[in-house]
């Protein structure tokens, strides 16, 4: 089981940009306090919880698979080599923003850096959905990772498989909860178009990871790296977190 690592000497970017003097323009402008926070000791155990993404990942039912096209060129005794990658900003491992349902919403380009840095608690469901019980372990936290262990097989995915019930995302959209992952496709049952557990974190204006790998992070308190690409106002970017645990 992982624990919250001790505080040392770093410095990241805050989760809430104070107001700075007005710009040229007479707008006011916002930048980033720097904090004293936690760096990694040499003893941390650094988990990836992100799925391969290459032309094998498995995608939801109507989306596109992930297309790999790779072109060499030979210059003298230099051989290049240049991929181009195609897929859906929802393939493999990947994080939501509210925009993805709600429209006006934030989207991917306004993940604030620093909730994706910071502690973070994996609840285990024990196969189960993420249901009352489940969701009052994220009391207290701001980053709440699911391990159910029902993500399935198969290159498309089709249920059942856990996902959040709509009683739990209230609990947590009360909580103070900021980012909601869970090891599944979805946080909603597969095939509920209503997607109730979506519309009311995103309404709360919470950040989602889906599709995590959660097998070798046993339920405990770790800590969260992870940031989405840099793609403006779209809906979800693929990304690759780790969880950090000291022995």
């Amino acid at each position: 089981m992982g624990r919250v690592a001790r505080p040392g000497a770093g410095r990241v970017q805050s989760g809430a940009p104070p107001v700075s003097a007005d710009s040229a323009d007479g707008t006011p402008s916002r930048g980033w306090q720097m904090v004293n926070t936690w760096t990694p000791g040499p003893d941390v155990r650094w988990i990836d919880i992100s799925r391969p993404l290459g032309p094998a990942t498995r995608v939801w039912p109507g989306d596109h698979t992930v297309e790999v096209q790779t072109k060499r060129s030979a210059a003298g005794d230099i051989t290049w080599r240049v991929s181009r990658l195609a897929l859906s900003v929802h393939a493999g491992t990947h994080l939501d923003a509210p925009a993805h349902m709600l429209p006006g919403a934030p989207g991917i380009g306004d993940f604030p850096p620093a909730l994706g840095c910071g502690p973070v608690r994996v609840v285990d469901t024990a196969g189960a959905a993420v249901d009352e019980a489940a969701a009052r372990q994220a009391r207290g936290a701001e980053r709440v990772l699911f391990r159910t262990g029902t993500s399935p097989a198969g290159r498309e995915f089709e249920g059942p498989f856990a996902f959040i019930t709509a009683a739990a995302a209230r609990i947590m959209a009360d909580g103070g909860v900021r980012l909601v992952g869970i090891d599944t496709p979805s946080v909603d049952a597969f095939g509920d178009e209503a997607a109730p557990a979506h519309r009311i974190l995103f309404t709360a204006g919470i950040y989602l990871l889906e599709n995590l790998d959660l097998a070798a992070a046993p339920a405990g308190e770790y800590r969260l790296w992870v940031t989405p690409l840099p793609l403006g106002d779209l809906d979800a970017s693929p990304v690759r977190p780790w969880l950090l645990a000291e022995p």
